[in-house]
């Protein structure tokens, strides 16, 4: 038969065999993970690359629309301001127009 030690030095063998399997299994693992950690590093490293890049394009796109913002605005006053003068012009020759067609009203009955 065998022997007691001889049972251990089997069980210890096995346990070894297997310690052996489950370290290899573990590092296969390990490996697996920090592959898939170093892919989701790069990938977040571009998307952050990326967003910083949609900042500086849309900080641009603000101050370029807040330029032109000022700049319609004081063609928006300009351009109140023309209809202001103008509104005062027309308002002038209607009065004009109106004092001249009495006059021609009045020779025009001094003619007739």
């Amino acid at each position: 038969g065998t022997s007691p030690v001889q049972k251990v030095i089997a069980l210890l063998g096995g346990l070894e065999a297997k310690i052996k399997r489950d370290g290899a299994a573990e590092e296969k693992a390990y490996a697996d993970y920090m592959a898939w950690c170093a892919e989701g590093s790069k990938e977040t490293e571009l998307e952050i690359r990326t967003a910083k890049s949609q900042i500086d394009d849309l900080t641009a796109t603000i101050k370029k629309v807040e330029s032109d913002v000022l700049s319609l605005n004081e063609k928006i006053d300009d351009l109140a301001q023309d209809i202001s003068t103008s509104e005062a012009d027309l308002k002038g020759a209607v009065l004009i127009r109106g004092k001249e067609n009495a006059e021609f009203i009045v020779a025009e009955k001094q003619l007739a």
